[in-house]
């Protein structure tokens, strides 16, 4: 059971090594088969005020089973650009975070901004992906890390030989920039 104060929308982030299915107060959400990262898949729900039921089926079909959950509120565009993220499909990515961009073009979320760079950096939209790095330093000036990024991908757009190596660098990373956070993680 999970309590909610009001009605809200919700995005249920979810990882199982094994065939997995999900219902929000008796709405089928998800139905995978299959592996996925922790919070590698999603599935949209509605929350209504007070308690309210999520059902997880997992079919154990070989070895230990295991089952990832977590409920943000983050908008969809931003949660699901983010598991875009986790899980490499930079394109998908991309286009999420543009889309929680267009909801929100005033947008002084760094994690936000980070995040799209990243993806459009790995991409090899060098032009796009220093914009947004740009728009991430500015509520955060005193982190490095987007500072460096930010010089990479400066460096990659105006420089036809760098990309490559930029973009080798790129893939060899674990995800985002270290210490980044996605939609719903605490400080």
């Amino acid at each position: 059971m999970v309590y909610s104060g009001s009605k809200r929308e919700v995005v249920l982030l979810i990882g199982t090594d094994d065939s997995a299915q999900f219902w929000v107060n008796g709405q089928r959400g998800l139905h995978a088969s299959g592996f996925a990262r922790p919070y590698g898949w999603f599935s949209l729900g509605t929350l209504r005020p007070g308690l309210n039921t999520i059902l997880a089926k997992v079919v154990n079909q070989k070895g230990p089973h295991t089952l990832h959950l977590r409920i943000s509120d983050a908008p969809a565009h931003l949660a699901r650009a983010h598991v875009n993220d986790k899980v490499r499909r930079w394109d998908d990515a991309a286009k999420d975070y543009q889309r929680a961009l267009a909801r929100d073009p005033s947008s002084r979320d760094a994690n936000l901004h980070t995040h799209g760079g990243t993806a459009l950096a790995r991409l090899g939209r060098w032009k796009e992906a220093t914009q947004a790095f740009e728009r991430a330093i500015e509520p955060d000036p005193g982190n490095l890390e987007r500072w460096s990024a930010l010089a990479r991908a400066e460096l990659a757009a105006t420089n036809p030989r760098e990309p490559d190596v930029l973009s080798a660098h790129l893939q060899g990373s674990p995800g985002p920039l270290r210490g980044e956070q996605g939609p719903g993680d605490s400080q």
